[in-house]
């Protein structure tokens, strides 16, 4: 039995094979949030590819996905305190791999602190 389902999904898929774009959010405190969508692709035919965008839209990181794959840094920076209450401002960096273990990879990196 053949059905359709009209159900929208988060993932975006226009070829033969298993891609997804997902789109995730890092809650950093009650004002602000880093949002970054991932696009993973392993078509049947061609290479594998993968993305990352700053963006809450899973379809944008699927379509941003190549087979070079990429890295963003935020676009923002964003100031809190250390374990210990001193001032630091942090940023993210995020990185995809592609291939047949795609790799996506979330680095939170301190530009700024009462240390230095």
């Amino acid at each position: 039995m053949d059905s359709e389902c009209d159900d929208p999904s988060p993932a975006y898929n226009d070829v033969p094979g298993t891609s997804t774009g997902l789109s995730f959010w890092a809650h950093l405190d009650e004002s602000h949030r880093f949002h970054f969508a991932i696009g993973l692709d392993a078509p049947l035919m061609g290479g594998f590819k993968a993305g990352v965008v700053e963006s809450d839209s899973a379809k944008t990181g699927l379509e941003i996905a190549t087979r070079q794959g990429n890295s963003i840094t935020s676009e923002n920076r964003y100031k809190g305190k250390d374990n210990y209450g001193n001032d630091q401002v942090i940023e993210f960096h995020v990185a995809t791999y592609p291939g047949m273990e795609m790799k996506v990879v979330i680095t939170q990196l301190i530009v700024d602190s009462d240390n230095e």
